[in-house]
């Protein structure tokens, strides 16, 4: 079994090891739970796409203000049939959202809005060296191309469908959703989310999709003594992506995802997760664009004295599709 493939297996053995070490201290009652971390999928087809965050299946009961910053080195270097596509890059994405909670906090309905922003950036000699310790290999051509290199182009028939943008930051496409809870009885809630993303970003540079998207899911937290189990998916139909070069149609996604959150103490949670899609462009003449998208995340989060909740985690993209590392930073409040 290869390095990558044995690599699933040891980031699923982390809760396990958290629950040796955090039996003394977690606590009897039964705290309640922080939710999932709210890490983005920033493989450079999904960016722009319609593409919601793990979160819990309970809704909000009081209005909730979220701050968030994932930071995602990425490579993708592919060349089959009539497509083509160089992408070496870091992407940032700041997130800023708002929930509202109604009917007694058993709905809640919410926004979010994107900010891109790519670059250069600083983590090439950081996660080559991370992968080696891991022995995970480099995508191919990685250990050929200068580090701090960007390129942000795919192309058609040698012609160019889309093409980033370097140092320049810009709104992507906003989202908006309904969330109900339809059922809550003893350590299990059940909620249903529909999701709408209108075309604010820029679909050339792949920051938006240039159309409207919709999507629902179905959430579920089952709360325990010392840990919650969160789970959650369904289906999003993002319809084509429309840009000035090029229009493409896409195919429907499923999407889905679980995360394990484990009590330590009242203000401080390990989580381990992973979220996973079928893809939307199964036609694709380039493989990673036609496979299915499998990420693991661990971190954790800590309640501050303000009741403001931090969150950090770090995610790596399972099955070699692209990207190759994030790092996530939320404040909730």
């Amino acid at each position: 079994m290869s390095s990558r493939a044995r690599l699933p297996s040891l980031i699923w053995l982390l809760p396990a090891v958290a629950y040796l070490f955090t039996q003394a201290s977690a606590q009897s009652a039964n705290p309640a739970s922080f939710g999932p971390i709210q890490t983005r999928n920033h493989h450079p087809l999904y960016t722009g796409l319609l593409y919601p965050a793990p979160e819990s299946g309970t809704t909000v009961k009081k209005i909730t203000f979220n701050t968030a910053l994932n930071y995602t080195n990425i490579f993708v270097f592919d060349n089959e049939g009539r497509s083509s596509a160089f992408i070496d890059k870091e992407l940032a994405e700041l997130d800023l959202s708002i929930r509202y909670p109604l009917a007694d906090g058993k709905v809640e309905i919410g926004a979010e809005a994107p900010f891109y922003s790519s670059s250069t950036g600083f983590m090439d000699g950081a996660v080559r060296w991370y992968h080696g310790r891991l022995g995970i290999p480099g995508y191919e051509g990685q250990a050929v191309i200068p580090d701090y290199t960007y390129s942000d182009v795919i192309r058609r028939d040698g012609k160019p469908v889309m093409r980033g943008a370097r140092d320049q930051g810009a709104l992507g496409d906003a989202s908006f959703w309904i969330k109900a809870e339809i059922f809550s009885k003893g350590p299990l809630t059940v909620s249903l989310q529909g999701l709408t993303q209108a075309p604010t970003g820029n679909a050339d540079r792949g920051e938006g999709s240039g159309e409207w998207e919709f999507g629902a899911r179905a959430l579920a937290t089952i709360l325990a003594e010392k840990f919650a189990v969160h789970l959650g998916g369904g289906g999003i139909s993002p319809g084509r992506v429309k840009r000035s070069l090029a229009t493409t149609s896409l195919n429907n996604m499923l999407t889905g995802f679980i995360s394990y959150e484990r009590f330590v103490s009242g203000r401080f949670r390990l989580l381990i997760q992973s979220m996973f899609n079928t893809s939307p462009f199964e036609d694709s003449d380039l493989e990673r664009f036609r496979k299915r998208w499998i990420e693991a995340t661990f971190g954790f989060k800590y309640q501050l004295k303000s009741g403001t909740i931090l969150a950090v985690g770090f995610s790596e993209n399972l099955n070699r599709t692209a990207p190759d590392f994030t790092i996530h930073f939320s404040l909730e409040k």
